[in-house]
């Protein structure tokens, strides 16, 4: 209904048939990113990682996603939460510049931070629409929206500075690293990347979930119970492409993702224009 009401009846199917595909890609990149987790923290095979997920995933979707996606912001809290606390004390010192590192697939992204930022900023933005959409209906005011959008914006932007901070002190684990800040955290306190790598784990699991589900319904068109064994099958067909590796999907998806995104907003505010 979100695309419909942005981009009109025939365009808004399309470009809902194409954030699908998105959506798609995108479960493969978090299946990548746990099979990395147990590849460099756990030392256990990447496809044991890929594999366990898939399954959760599917088991969970297929029987009761509910109740995981209502722990969903209860995760993501304790995750900002352990960055902050383990990451303060390492921000302070000298900052090298990144180097590139090499990627088996296309680096899509711009080369300049801030055209960079607007694409991040775009590709959440392609990827939230749906779960937005739905949101908007338990928004009570335009301030109640105005005090949610602003507090969420402070968060991410004091989050990300801390995580972009800690890192530019060892620009080596950003080229070489899948997973450069539990790398960082594994070198200077081991205690604190277990339990982090926890909480990484859990917010992957259940991001996995809501996409799984969401897809489910979308492919099911509204029929609970053949969404729900689509959902149990989806995380097995995305899992081929989890092993492209989770920076080289990072590298050239997810600019793609927001190129997309720009694109979009670009003709939702055209078409606006001249309505």
């Amino acid at each position: 209904a979100v695309l419909v009401r942005l981009c009109g009846a025939n365009i808004g199917h399309i470009v809902d048939t194409v954030l699908s595909a998105f959506l798609f890609a995108s479960l493969g990149v978090m299946l990548a990113a746990a099979g990395a987790l147990f590849a460099d923290h756990l030392r256990r095979p990447f496809a044991l990682g890929v594999g366990t997920t898939a399954l959760l995933t599917g088991a969970i979707a297929r029987n009761e996603p509910t109740r995981m996606l209502r722990l969903n912001g209860a995760i993501v809290t304790l995750l900002v939460l352990s960055l902050l606390v383990v990451l303060l004390p390492v921000i302070g010192g000298t900052y090298w510049p990144v180097t590139s590192r090499r990627t088996l697939l296309p680096v899509l992204a711009p080369s300049h931070w801030w055209s960079g930022a607007v694409l991040y900023s775009a590709f959440n933005l392609v990827l939230a629409l749906s779960p937005i959409g739905a949101l908007g209906r338990e928004v009570r005011s335009p301030v109640e929206a105005f005090l949610g959008a602003a507090l969420g914006s402070v968060v991410l932007i004091l989050t990300g500075a801390v995580v972009l901070l800690a890192l530019l002190r060892h620009p080596t684990l950003i080229a070489e690293a899948e997973l450069p800040l539990l790398s960082l955290l594994v070198g200077r306190l081991p205690a604190a990347a277990a339990v982090y790598a926890f909480v990484l784990y859990l917010a992957l699991l259940t991001s996995c979930v809501a996409i799984t589900y969401g897809l489910g319904h979308r492919a099911a068109g509204g029929d609970t119970v053949r969404a729900r064994r689509i959902a149990g099958w989806l995380p097995l067909a995305a899992m081929p492409l989890s092993y492209l590796g989770f920076s080289n999907l990072v590298h050239s998806l997810y600019p793609l993702i927001g190129y997309t995104g720009l694109g979009l907003l670009l003709f939702a505010l055209i078409r606006r224009l001249l309505a």
